[in-house]
């Protein structure tokens, strides 16, 4: 009975330790960085969090992100277990006023098009017999008479005109309404495909001591993004001096309207390091150069004169092996715009 006892309550402790309260919050973008490629995106949101373990879902999300750049900030008294980048399908199973009128002209134009279909084979299949020699129905031996063949050339022309405008008109008829079926068509698929879209959700696993309302934000990196530069020249006429003024336009294309937002655009590459660039010299000899490293140091490296004779194996595959290793380092330089900023996706 003892042990019995022991493992209900291990099963209920490991229950509601493993359980993670999932809450769902919209978050607002408060700054963005943007780069000459790719910008900087930080949101923020204020929530209302429980005690013990929980599970914030930032739905509604550009999924043009780079899921290595995902960086998140909790306040003082909550610990961040966990933050991941996903994506879910978004799909409203509601039918739109605009959905259901499409779909009954839809179902109206298919039931036309069946009875214009209809008419026309059996204009066809008249243009058959018609074509039929009179031979070949005429069971006498002793053949047609001209009066009869009079008749049945008259009957032939007259007939066969109105079966030709028949068919010219059902077969008009029929384009015209595979063209508004394939109109219509065009549109539902459309409106079905945005309530199917992809979104990007940012998951935060936080855990805190007791119920509180705080504040947290998250950055990310989107590629779909950039700015190219725009001068102007302005003087106030020929003998005043020419002052250049430089601006941005910026574009993006996340899919998600950025509106009111505090913005700066950087010369560098989010995806890089800002330090200085280290220049390294080049000589030119007609002997072989070995460089020989000092010590493991960017900013301290010496060089030696050697004879290609004189060099170890190790300095030989140094020298005459390329080095394929390329570290990009620039210096940035950072625009703050005073006014908020609205650039629509």
């Amino acid at each position: 009975m003892r042990l019995k006892l022991i493992i209900i309550l291990l099963v209920c402790l490991n229950t509601f330790c493993g359980h993670a309260a999932s809450i769902e919050f919209d978050s607002k973008i408060s700054n963005v960085m943007v780069y000459r490629n790719g910008a900087r995106i930080t949101r923020d949101a204020k929530i209302d969090i429980p005690a013990g373990q929980s599970e914030i879902v930032f739905s509604n999300l550009t999924t043009q992100i780079n899921t290595h750049s995902l960086q998140a900030y909790v306040p003082e008294g909550v610990d961040l277990v966990t933050v991941l980048y996903r994506t879910s399908d978004l799909r409203n199973a509601e039918l739109s006023d605009r959905e259901k009128t499409i779909q009954e002209e839809l179902a109206a134009l298919r039931i036309t098009l069946d009875w214009v279909n209809k008419q026309l084979a059996v204009y066809n299949e008249e243009e058959k017999i018609l074509r039929i020699k009179p031979s070949e129905i005429n069971s006498n031996d002793k053949g047609i008479s001209v009066q009869d063949f009079k008749e049945y050339t008259k009957y032939y022309r007259d007939r066969s005109l109105e079966v030709k405008k028949k068919q010219f008109d059902l077969t008009n008829e029929s384009r015209g309404i595979n063209a508004k079926i394939a109109l219509l068509q065009g549109e539902l698929n459309t409106m079905s495909a945005s309530k199917s879209k992809k979104i990007g959700e940012v998951v935060f696993l936080v855990q805190s001591e007791v119920a509180r309302r705080c504040e947290l934000s998250f950055s990310y990196v989107s590629n779909q993004a950039g700015w190219v530069p725009v001068y102007d020249l302005k003087a106030k006429d020929a003998q005043s001096p020419i002052a250049l003024h430089l601006k941005a336009n910026v574009h993006q294309n996340t899919g998600i309207d950025w509106e009111k937002v505090k913005m700066s655009v950087s010369t560098g590459n989010p995806l890089l390091g800002n330090d200085r660039p280290i220049l390294r010299p080049k000589y030119v000899t007609f002997a072989a150069v070995a460089r020989i490293r000092a010590q493991e140091s960017t900013s301290n490296i010496a060089y030696d004169m050697k004879n290609k004779d004189e060099m170890s194996e190790e300095e030989k595959k140094m020298y005459y092996e390329p080095n394929n290793q390329v570290v990009d380092t620039e210096t940035t330089r950072e625009y703050n715009i005073s006014l908020l900023q609205t650039v629509p996706s």
